[in-house]
């Protein structure tokens, strides 16, 4: 349901409703700005994914820079990911090491993170036409452990210009 209501729009970037379809079709918790936000939690993480022309798809992980014109210290690695790969993300990244350290976070929260980036990496294997994905803000629920997207936009190209699948199963 979710790739045909894709496919069926024209190339450029979702709107706020389309993206969180997008999001929420695949499992990802979100609560944009203008939902009325029913936790406290804080930004921690900023998502990415870009599509190389030699690699194909790479998503990648970091935590948000204050000043807008510094771009953020990302972890990438190629889609599919593993779940190995995912946990490797999430610890291997120095600023989220800072954050987690600061605000005493616990592995739930680590867990949250590798999940998203899990379900992220299948959402970019099943729907191909999405060739930038920026998950700006991604913030961590401190009672529940979980996380959720506050902040994302997708951008997509037609199907008659989408690669053959990568991978075969």
């Amino acid at each position: 349901r979710c790739r045909a209501a894709v496919q069926a729009r024209p190339d450029g970037w979702l709107d706020t409703a389309e993206t969180q379809g997008v999001l929420r079709a695949f499992g990802i918790s979100t609560a944009f700005q203008d939902e009325e936000l029913t936790a406290q939690g804080f930004a921690l993480a900023s998502i990415r994914v870009i599509e190389d022309p030699v690699f194909g798809p790479l998503i990648g992980i970091g935590v948000p820079s204050p000043d807008p014109t510094i771009a953020p210290e990302l972890s990438y690695r190629v889609t599919p990911l593993t779940d190995q790969a995912a946990a490797e993300m999430v610890s291997e990244n120095a600023g989220l090491r800072l954050i987690f350290s600061r605000w005493h976070l616990t592995q739930n929260h680590a867990d949250s993170l590798r999940e998203l980036l899990l379900r992220l990496s299948r959402l970019i294997e099943e729907v191909p036409e999405i060739r930038d994905m920026e998950l700006s803000s991604v913030e961590l629920l401190p009672r529940k452990g979980g996380c959720r997207v506050v902040r994302a936009r997708i951008r997509v190209e037609g199907a008659s210009r989408v690669q053959p699948p990568r991978y075969s199963v």
